[in-house]
């Protein structure tokens, strides 16, 4: 499967759970750089990733926000991005 793939499968699988939470904060980050990249281009709103709105989202938020986005040593599932 390839990454972009396995991004939809993650965005996906967000999209319909919010547990087990272990599990939601690696799909999270797995899938980090697509919703920087959606919300900077319009394309999707906070509405549209519904574990905004979760009570347990601050976590959510602080691990997003300790990410560092570099185009050439980004990677996700073991791809460069």
């Amino acid at each position: 499967m390839l990454a972009e793939e396995l991004v939809i499968d993650d965005l996906n699988w967000l999209k319909y759970n919010s547990h087990p939470w272990v599990t939601v904060e690696q799909k999270w980050k797995k899938t980090a750089l697509y919703r920087t990249r959606a919300l900077q281009s319009g394309s999707k709103k906070l509405e549209d990733f519904k574990l905004y709105s979760d009570p347990k989202a601050a976590s959510l938020v602080t691990a997003f926000s300790n990410l560092n986005f570099f185009p050439n040593c980004f990677v996700i599932y073991g791809h460069p991005m």
